[in-house]
């Protein structure tokens, strides 16, 4: 079974490995585990499969305003999922309690910055699965973002809180 909870500092080198595994490159200083910046880990057998940083009540990048929700807001910096536990729903879980931390925050809209490295389509693919959509019109693969109402009813098929199996 899927465990979804915060992450402490001990986790730090397991979610630094993590994100190298999938693709991005960081050491432990560059990951702040500590609040008001949290990241989500997904764990199966204690073993850390997923990592999502972000941060609630915050300000997006300056050309993101967004119409009706004003700031603050939240924003996702980094999702990570295992090669190996990819398309077993683990992203779609961390996007899911991120929305629902977002939306007992007061936040009413997720935004984030694509990374462009690698397979920028399928990763596209799965934000747009999630409910985000391009937010800037000129540049649809730069930033993503959706109301907190649309990622729930998006995320709905992921597990309750805090678990998934």
């Amino acid at each position: 079974m899927m465990n979804i909870r915060v992450a402490e500092p001990a986790d730090a080198s397991a979610v630094v490995a993590l994100l190298a595994s999938a693709g991005q490159n960081l050491d432990d200083e560059q990951l702040d585990l500590k609040l008001p910046f949290p990241t989500l880990i997904a764990s199966v057998d204690q073993v850390i499969v997923g990592v999502l940083e972000g941060r609630h009540q915050t300000e997006y990048h300056d050309r993101l305003g967004i119409r009706g929700h004003p700031w603050p807001q939240s924003w996702i910096y980094r999702i990570g999922v295992d090669p190996a536990d990819r398309r077993l729903g683990v992203g779609r879980a961390l996007v899911a309690e991120f929305a629902r931390a977002a939306a007992s925050e007061g936040s009413t809209f997720i935004a984030m910055l694509v990374d462009r490295d690698g397979d920028v389509e399928s990763r596209l693919a799965f934000f747009a699965s999630c409910g985000f959509r391009p937010l800037l019109p000129d540049s649809p693969q730069d930033a993503v973002g959706a109301t907190v109402a649309d990622v729930l009813a998006c995320t709905s098929r992921s597990f309750p809180s805090g678990q998934a199996g």
